[in-house]
C-alpha cells in the first residue's frame, strides 16, 4: 500500500492548477504525477554522505505489479463534503506507473492500471465500489446491499458525495490480470 495524505493531494492539485490557471482536473493534471508529488511532500532526508545537503527520497519500481493500492490518510472521520468533493475530484481512473515510481529498471511497454475498487469510510461504517470488468459497470457493495450503477466513475464519485463517503483505499489493476489459484 502506498500512503498518501488527503490533504497533500489537494494540496497538490490546488498547486498544479494555480500553475496552469485553471482548476483542477484529473484529466489535465495526472493522477500519478500529483500521487509522486504529494506522497514526497515533506519526504526529505539528510545526505547520507553527511555532505550537509537534503535530499528526496526516490521510490523505484523493480517489477510490474497486477495491482497497487493506495491508502488515503485523513486528518479528520468527519471533513465537509467540499473537502470530500475536492479529494474526489483528484482521484483518476487511470494510474502510469511511470509516472509516480523511478521505472528505469523495469522492461515493460504497458504500465498504466486501471482503477478496480474503492474503499469507503462513514461513520464506522465500511462501503466498497468495484468495476465489473465484464459488465463495464460500477458495483456498490454495502452489507448486504448491492447497487449496480453505471460506466462512468462521476456516479461513483456522486454516490459518495451523497453518502457522504470517504475514499479509504484505491484498488489499481491491470485489465489482463488472471485470478491467482488458491488451492495448495
Amino acid at each position: 500500500v502506498q500512503y498518501v495524505s488527503a490533504k497533500a493531494l489537494v494540496n497538490q492539485a490546488k498547486l498544479v492548477a494555480q500553475q496552469q490557471q485553471q482548476s483542477p482536473d484529473p484529466a489535465q493534471n495526472e493522477f500519478a504525477q500529483l500521487l509522486r508529488f504529494a506522497v514526497s511532500e515533506g519526504d526529505v532526508r539528510n545526505c547520507p554522505s553527511k555532505c550537509g545537503k537534503k535530499v528526496t527520497i526516490r521510490r523505484k519500481l523493480t517489477n510490474v505489479p497486477d495491482v497497487v493500492s493506495i491508502g488515503l490518510i485523513w486528518d479528520t472521520d468527519r471533513p465537509s463534503l467540499q473537502y470530500v468533493n475536492q479529494v474526489l475530484q483528484t482521484i483518476g481512473t487511470e494510474l502510469n506507473l511511470r509516472n509516480l515510481f523511478d521505472c528505469s529498471s523495469v522492461d515493460s511497454p504497458n504500465l498504466s492500471l486501471r482503477l478496480q475498487g474503492v474503499v469507503c469510510y462513514y461513520g464506522k461504517h465500511y462501503s466498497t465500489f468495484f468495476f465489473h470488468s465484464k459488465m463495464k459497470k460500477w458495483t456498490y457493495f454495502d452489507d448486504a446491499h448491492v447497487k449496480e450503477l453505471d460506466s462512468q466513475w462521476s456516479s461513483v464519485t456522486e454516490k459518495c458525495l451523497r453518502g457522504h463517503y470517504q475514499p479509504l483505499l484505491l484498488l489499481y489493476g491491470t485489465e489482463e490480470s488472471q485470478p491467482m489459484s488458491t488451492e495448495t
